[in-house]
């Protein structure tokens, strides 16, 4: 797991509850207490801990908090592989070029990482089909974070998904309409 995952998810809970609801999530985590540095890869368990403390704690449910985490942390994906983005794209192109550009780049930097596969393909003007597949099976921050990415570009997005890994199919798609 990629570090700026697990510092956004602080950076999320701290900015949506508050420090205190942060440590009584890492009270309550079984997961060792540490400061999480961006550029390094931590074991995929302890976003997954983490996420499940934060339900317990917060009372909301790890699908609503995913998908709100998704969306917090989209703006610090976008300013931080910046350099590998045209400053021209639309979220549109974001989308369709993200599976190379961004993963393809975290692939090439570190060989450990194990981001996702995104499959985009554009339907109409309207509407792009994203595959999404990962071990992880964390299709709820991957929603979120579409819907960030939109609010960024300023173009409201609706993201309903067609099928679901947690619901036994290969892989999670989304259809992503502009």
């Amino acid at each position: 797991m990629h570090g700026i995952l697990l510092k956004g998810l602080k950076e999320f809970v701290v900015e949506t509850y508050d420090r205190s609801t942060w440590d009584e999530i890492r009270d309550e985590a079984p997961v060792e207490r540490k400061v999480y540095l961006p550029i390094e890869t931590y074991d995929d368990g302890e976003l997954t801990a983490l996420v499940e403390a934060a339900a317990t704690v917060t009372g909301e449910s790890t699908d609503h908090l995913l998908d709100a985490y998704g969306r917090s942390v989209a703006g610090r994906l976008l300013s931080t592989y910046d350099n590998v983005l045209d400053d021209d794209w639309t979220m549109v192109d974001l989308l369709l070029n993200a599976n190379e550009r961004v993963y393809g780049t975290l692939r090439q930097q570190n060989p450990k990482m194990n981001p996702p596969q995104l499959d985009c393909r554009q339907v109409d003007a309207n509407k792009v089909l994203v595959g999404y597949q990962s071990p992880r099976k964390l299709c709820s921050v991957a929603k979120g974070v579409i819907r960030g990415v939109g609010e960024r570009y300023g173009q409201p997005v609706d993201v309903t998904e067609g099928q679901c890994m947690h619901d036994g199919a290969d892989y999670c798609e989304f259809v992503v309409t502009f």
